[in-house]
């Protein structure tokens, strides 16, 4: 696990060298300010389909399932701010702090909530948005409609 960590910290270094950040900024742009990004704008064809199927009542859940991520995103980038110097700091203290609530290292932390975690929401958010497809265009195809 560490070892994994380790090449995960080389490869935020490497990232950052060619915009002539810091390994603690590009960490903070990249897991704090680039991952809820994502995150939040895989939620976005969700929501675009929702609302192009005319599913109103789906249209509506996933404008706040869309809603709760923009929320959690705004609060981390105002919680972590870049122009602070601390805020690298601050987010490695609330981490540590995580894992020994959970009983992990820091390492395993981090590889559970910006790797693991990461992943399975974007698996999650793309497959929501398949099923829906799927589920609406076979709909239509039933009653004779048209994509």
């Amino acid at each position: 696990m560490e070892l994994i960590f380790q090449f995960l910290c080389g490869l935020l270094y490497l990232v950052g060298l060619p915009f002539g950040w810091s390994y603690q900024e590009t960490s903070i742009y990249v897991c704090i300010y680039l991952w809820p990004m994502l995150c939040t704008l895989s939620t976005i064809p969700i929501l675009w389909i929702s609302v192009k199927r005319r599913k109103w009542i789906l249209s509506v859940v996933s404008l706040l399932y869309t809603s709760v991520y923009v929320y959690f995103t705004i609060d981390v980038i105002n919680h972590y701010p870049i122009s602070n110097p601390a805020s690298f700091m601050n987010c490695m203290t609330d981490l540590k702090s995580l894992a020994a609530y959970c009983g992990v290292t820091y390492a395993e932390i981090n590889l559970l909530i910006y790797v693991v975690a990461f992943i399975l929401i974007l698996l999650f958010n793309f497959s929501v948005y398949m099923i829906i497809q799927k589920k609406y265009a076979n709909n239509n195809l039933k009653s004779g409609g048209t994509l």
